[in-house]
């Protein structure tokens, strides 16, 4: 199962921005949504500010990683009902990038300033102007490394965030599937917390998950070493 949000009073978040402090870092995800809705999926964003960076729906079915002002655009649009990816990446403070299903990318340059800045980590939620999205999420992550077309590509695919630069992976929040249907970072310990109760919905289908158990201390990561995997079949519940 992944989460599912209603656009209304639905999000989950936490009050740091998982170690992230500048740019050079990545954030991605598996969205759905029944219909675009102009609002903000997941990312890193401020209270009070427009310190920002985020993937965003802009209500006509195309990705945006918006940071502060500016923001990158997908090169096509997303449909209404199916399972797609979204990966944005913040380069430096003049460059961000889009992927849209580990390929379609959109670039942008125009300086921001973003940082110092960002303190919330939300998923379907922007705190500054109350905006709420409305779909469903599932294996959200951030890096703090700048991923490459390769590594987009890779996650477009299906590939286990975990497989991908897993020396720079921060946070993986699997949202369910063939892991527990809870909030919880399974790779760094930077729990979200779910507020009004988010609903259980169907994760997405033909995802690629490591061959057997990875065993690692917490909050260490793997060996970036080659992993078999194996093909889910169907919808994991």
């Amino acid at each position: 199962m992944a989460y599912g949000f209603n656009g209304s009073n639905q999000y989950l978040q936490r009050t740091d921005t998982c170690g992230i402090s500048g740019t050079g870092f990545s954030i991605g995800c598996w969205f759905k949504t029944p219909s675009s809705n102009a609002d903000f999926i997941f990312g890193l964003c401020d209270s009070a500010s427009y310190s920002q960076f985020l993937l965003y729906d802009n209500g006509n079915r195309y990705l945006y990683a918006y940071e502060a002002g500016t923001a990158a655009v997908a090169s096509a649009q997303f449909s209404n009902g199916t399972w797609h990816h979204a990966l944005g990446v913040s380069i430096h403070n003049t460059s961000r990038a889009v992927y849209l299903d580990g390929a379609n990318k959109g670039t942008s340059g125009g300086a921001t300033s973003v940082w110092p800045g960002p303190t919330l980590t939300e998923v379907a939620h922007r705190t500054k102007n109350n905006n709420y999205w409305a779909g469903q999420v599932a294996w959200a992550s951030i890096w703090n490394a700048v991923l490459t077309d390769a590594d987009a590509a890779a996650l477009g695919k299906g590939i286990h965030p975990t497989l991908v630069k897993p020396q720079n992976l921060v946070a993986f929040w699997p949202l369910g599937g063939l892991d527990p249907q809870d909030p919880k970072d399974r790779w760094g310990g930077y729990d979200l917390t779910a507020y009004n109760s988010p609903t259980e919905e169907e994760h997405p289908a033909g995802l690629l998950y490591p061959q057997g158990p990875q065993i690692v201390a917490p909050g260490t990561a793997p060996p970036a070493s080659s992993v078999p995997w194996h093909l889910m079949i169907g919808s994991a519940v």
